[in-house]
């Protein structure tokens, strides 16, 4: 039997609450639990999360793996925190000024602008 270290959704439409469990992979997500070993509400400012991590440590010894939500949330809880959902960064306007040309590139210009002289070729074919 495989076990994993999963999160087991609770809570009503459009407010999430999540326990973390320990479960058959076989399981569906609301389905039979082997043990409970914590609780994460994102939408909670004082408290959200709150996790036995003996217990979760003593699963992963017997081979329970966790799935990748709940390595996010043992990494926070390691750092002691839970950081609030960050709003997007503005993206900076790239600004148009135009960078000089370097000089690998002023060579390719003049060697294409000589063969070109050489063949009688139109530029605008190039």
């Amino acid at each position: 039997m495989s076990v994993k270290i999963r999160l087991k959704r609770i809570g009503r439409k459009k407010q999430p609450s999540y326990r973390v469990v320990v479960m058959d992979t076989r399981s569906p997500r609301g389905g039979k639990v082997i043990e409970e070993v914590g609780s994460y509400s994102p939408y909670m400012k004082d408290k959200p999360m709150d996790l036995k991590l003996d217990r979760i440590e003593e699963w992963r010894t017997k081979g329970a793996k966790p799935s990748e939500a709940v390595i996010k949330l043992l990494k926070k809880a390691a750092k002691g925190k839970v950081e609030p959902a960050a709003e997007p960064k503005p993206v900076k306007a790239v600004d148009p000024i135009e960078t000089p040309p370097s000089e690998a590139e002023v060579e390719v210009v003049t060697e294409v602008a000589e063969a070109t002289e050489e063949t009688g070729e139109d530029s605008a074919e190039v």
